[in-house]
């Protein structure tokens, strides 16, 4: 398994991964541990999702700056894609601490949670 997660939006293909370094600056700018963040997940905030998806990219482009990353989000939202875009970064997260079977679990629970959410004939 691949411990890069990329999400193709229009012309752009964004690629998500967690590194220490980034890591520990998302930490530092939520003023959250990722545990304490994990835990409010299924209910963020759009400074959650706006932070949890630049800390997902910034690995690749260091000099990401928040016009940069707005315009990302709405590209990504305009799409659709800005679940996927969250959850590409989950998955780099939940990769990054916790290994590929943590993402298999992930995979596991979406699966779960769109399957119960089919609307029914």
């Amino acid at each position: 398994m691949n411990f890069i997660f990329t999400v193709k939006v229009n012309e752009r293909t964004l690629h998500f991964k967690f590194t220490f370094r980034t890591a520990k600056a998302f930490e530092e700018e939520a003023g959250v541990t990722l545990s304490q963040f994990e835990e409010r997940f299924n209910e963020p905030t759009m400074a959650d999702i706006e932070a949890f998806i630049k800390y997902g990219l910034l690995w690749k482009n260091k000099n990401l700056t928040e016009d940069e990353l707005l315009d990302i989000l709405d590209e990504a939202a305009e799409a659709g894609k800005l679940e996927e875009c969250l959850y590409a970064a989950l998955k780099a997260y939940a990769y990054f601490f916790k290994g590929p079977e943590a993402v298999k679990v992930l995979e596991t629970e979406k699966k779960k949670v769109m399957k119960e959410n089919q609307p029914t004939t």
